[in-house]
């Protein structure tokens, strides 16, 4: 790691008040934060006499910059006196310093100094750079857009979005300054209030000492004491609180709050002290993010080489030019005020260079007529500016405390108008793919209606009912590796093409393919550009849509597998009597399947792929192995599929175990911060970053048997004693009565029902409900029931404990007025209703009996 070495002198006549305002503006100067800096030289200010005031005010320098002084021996040693002044200061602890009296030069002894560590991984985080937003004004912003766009003089799109581009750019730099802000007591609920009683308190300190306990003075002193004590907590809690307000509706936003308030002090980003390359260690953040840049584009490139050509590429070519749709994407030109709507229901809220959008809202007023001709101009002419095809990475670690680069996973970050041109894209072409029926019902990832729990549940449904039918089921989860970035763009505009975007339409998404430029910034220091030439654009709005128009046609390569798709998350599935006959079929379509991937450019990790078999028989005996490319595929009881664990015999308690350890994190974390928070606060955390743990794929759980259930309560009961501050021998039910809430089981009943409701008034996937009909519908007669939905034949437990059978029996039994209510939130009022009345019928009988 680099050392800045820096070297001063104090000449002894100099006033010390000069000398202060001198050194400190020198150290702001030259101090590098990212480095081990080392400063020597003659103070002429005697360290050895730490008491007195000179000393103390250099001395509080050094601590502001975080520096500190290493040398403890006498430095100038004379005939009448002994003092130390030279000094040797630092940020880290890897320096030593030793005192040598002989050789001297003139009446000053020699130092040695002495490096510990070759590398150095000490905690800069002591100082940073912050953005100061107090300039920052709609008013200010427009003002001096309006004086920087020009409008008249520009005809091409690439100058007109460069124009703005850099308007915006500029605008903000002059607008949104950076200073440098030192951490050490980066609390902001820390006041001048707090520091003035923090200073009283240690000055009533300073007065009691010397005196007995029994003196006046330590009664002063502990009253200071208490009165600081007692107002830094309301100060703190009254922040967290506020905090908490603010981010009630944002529980990604109230987490981050939580995690960075009491985060452990070791969990450091590593990045910025050195990083540890194919080539050596590096600690200049320029090279680091050039070689950040390098390594993220050439491993793409590395996967990609390592594929095989396809042993039926001229089948899969043909194949795309005969299964081309009749339809044509054409797009049409967008109104100022669809524009302004499609900005606000924009969902991210950050962007690059400050320019964000807040800002493009702020300043629609100047911008937004020119933004809407480079749009219309994109549109109508099949061109995306260049200046907007520059996207800027940030490394992030996978794994906590890491050096290496490989353990680095970069996130990318795209210019603010571009994501608004996609927004606009994204709608036409949505619209044109639903209208035409392009996906495949089996892909769920990325679409409107769809989720990972209508996804399970179609993988699920098909699966109970082959165990009613006593059959086996093998699956195979498929692991992909870096799919959305090793996509072949050629390959994708042919398919884009064989869907119906053609002609104009066409050049446009050739042109947003093409160019794509890609820099790593480190704390503000950014790389050169480099050219990504393969894969969707990551971070943006198309890339997911695209992604899924890529593989759409790999279920027409199946020949006896069932596909399970949502996004890259593909699962295989097969179903029969004979095990060793389902694995010959599995272990063909995955032939097959892999020749596919081979010729899309698509990568199968296959130490990551996994398999499992799932049945209720006992004893199943396999005498072959499912194999990719002769290599094997282990076969695992449980594995991790979209959020959920599911296991071979679908009784998901490991799901339930597995829930549950999240859960207990987040209870600890409550109670830690609980007793300096409001009961409404407390709510807040619960009904944020807790109860989504309850309430995710809420209709699986709800087929969890009475003891996975009281598991989950046990839980929630926990989270009522922490928020009530209740003892452990407080009754849940009384705790539910007080906070009105739901138990598990019945909270978990409500969302199960409330997605069934949405399935039978066509809100989700058609596949939800597949296969069952109403009763109306399969008998002759006016039945009183005939809005009741007929039950599947199933007769083994495992199968009827399912969504289609214990679910639709549940969901048949409230009451016709409130499935017949005309939307949900009708629906759900009438539902809570028939709950309440259902409880209390049970509460009256279990009196009586």
């Amino acid at each position: 790691v680099s050392t800045a070495l820096f070297t001063g002198h104090q000449i002894k006549k100099n006033k010390l008040k000069i000398f202060e305002q001198f050194f400190n503006q020198w150290l702001y100067n030259i101090l590098q934060f990212d480095k081990r800096n080392l400063i020597v030289g003659d103070f002429n200010v005697d360290f050895k006499k730490s008491s007195k005031t000179s000393c103390k005010k250099i001395n509080n320098i050094f601590q502001q910059y975080n520096l500190k002084q290493i040398v403890k021996d006498f430095t100038r040693i004379t005939n009448t006196s002994s003092t130390l002044i030279d000094l040797v200061v630092t940020n880290c602890d890897d320096f030593t310093a030793t005192v040598s009296h002989t050789p001297k030069i003139s009446d000053h002894s020699m130092i040695k100094i002495n490096i510990k560590n070759e590398h150095y991984n000490q905690n800069y985080e002591e100082f940073c750079i912050r953005k100061c937003w107090r300039e920052y004004t709609p008013e200010n912003l427009c003002a001096k857009l309006s004086q920087k766009l020009n409008t008249s003089t520009t005809t091409t799109i690439n100058t007109k979005a460069t124009c703005l581009h850099n308007a915006l750019i500029s605008t903000m730099k002059e607008i949104i300054l950076k200073k440098q802000v030192k951490k050490i007591h980066d609390n902001r609920w820390y006041n001048n209030q707090l520091m003035n009683m923090h200073k009283e308190r240690d000055k009533a300190y300073v007065e009691a000492i010397g005196f007995d306990k029994s003196d006046d003075r330590w009664k002063i002193y502990k009253k200071k004491r208490n009165e600081y004590t007692n107002f830094l907590r309301k100060q703190k809690s009254d922040f967290l609180q506020n905090q908490i307000e603010t981010f009630k509706l944002q529980p990604k936003g109230l987490w981050k709050v939580l995690k960075n308030l009491y985060k452990n002090n070791n969990n450091n980003t590593c990045f910025e002290k050195y990083i540890l390359f194919d080539d050596g260690v590096c600690d200049e953040k320029k090279i680091m993010a050039d070689k950040f840049n390098k390594f993220f584009v050439e491993s793409v490139k590395q996967i990609n080489s390592s594929i095989d050509e396809s042993v039926f590429k001229e089948q899969y070519e043909k194949d795309l030019q005969n299964n081309a749709i009749e339809s044509d994407l054409i797009f049409t030109n967008i109104s100022l005020n669809e524009l302004k709507k499609t900005i606000t229901e924009i969902k991210c809220e950050s962007g690059l260079e400050n320019v964000n959008k807040k800002v493009i809202l702020d300043s629609f007023s100047v911008i937004g007529d020119e933004l809407l001709t480079i749009i219309n101009l994109s549109l109508s002419s099949g061109v995306v500016p260049d200046i907007w095809k520059l996207s800027t990475v940030k490394p992030i670690q996978k794994v906590s405390n890491t050096i290496k680069c490989e353990e680095f996973r970069p996130i990318n970050m795209m210019p603010i108008c571009e994501k608004i041109l996609e927004c606009v894209v994204h709608k036409q072409l949505m619209s044109f793919i639903n209208k035409n029926n392009i996906l495949v019902q089996q892909q769920s990832g990325f679409r409107e209606h769809h989720s990972c729990e209508t996804s399970i549940n179609l993988v699920l449904n098909d699966w109970k009912h082959h165990i009613n039918d006593k059959k086996i089921i093998v699956a195979c989860f498929l692991d992909f590796k870096r799919a959305f970035e090793t996509i072949d763009r050629e390959i994708l505009v042919k398919k884009l093409q064989m869907y119906g975007i053609r002609g104009v339409t066409l050049n446009w998404f050739k042109s947003y393919l093409s160019n794509r430029r890609q820099v790593v910034d480190i704390d503000g220091v950014q790389s050169d550009e480099i050219v990504a030439e393969l894969g969707v654009p990551q971070g943006s709005v198309l890339g997911p849509i695209l992604f899924i128009l890529y593989i759409n046609d790999m279920i027409s390569y199946l020949k006896y597998c069932l596909l399970n798709l949502f996004a890259d998350d593909s699962l295989l599935s097969i179903c029969g009597d004979n095990i060793d006959e389902l694995i010959q079929k599995m272990n063909e379509d995955l032939s097959k399947l892999f020749d596919w991937l081979n010729f899309n450019k698509l990568k199968l990790n296959v130490t990551k792929t996994k398999a499992m078999i799932i049945t209720n028989k006992k004893n199943v005996n396999q005498h072959q192995q499912i194999v990719i490319q002769n290599e094997p595929i282990e076969i695992v009881k449980n594995i991790k599929y979209l959020g959920l664990i599911i296991d071979n015999k679908l009784s998901f308690s490991d799901n339930i175990d597995y829930i549950s350890k999240k859960i207990a994190k987040k209870i600890g974390l409550l109670s830690r911060i609980g007793k300096s928070l409001t009961i409404w606060s407390k709510i807040t955390i619960y009904k944020s970053i807790i109860s989504p743990h309850f309430e995710y794929c809420a209709s699986i759980l709800f087929l969890s048997n009475n003891k996975q259930m009281q598991q989950l309560q046990k839980l929630q009961n926990r989270a009522m004693r922490v928020i009530l501050q209740m003892s452990k021998y407080t009754s849940g039910t009384y705790m539910l009565d007080m906070l009105q809430w739901h138990s598990i089981k019945e909270r978990v009943y409500f969302l199960t029902m409330c997605l069934l409701y949405k399935a039978s008034k066509g809100q989700l996937p058609l596949y939800l409900l597949n296969n069952t009909k109403k009763i109306r519908e399969c008998s002759k007669y006016n039945l009183r029931r005939g809005s009741d939905f007929r039950l599947p034949s199933y007769l083994s437990s495992s199968a009827q404990n399912s969504l289609l059978y214990k679910g639709l029996q549940k969901f048949n039994k409230i009451p016709i007025e409130s499935r017949s209510e005309n939307c949900l939130s009708g629906f759900k009022r009438s539902l809570a209703k028939y709950m309440k009345e259902e409880k209390q019928k049970n509460m009256t009988h279990l009196i009586k009996s």
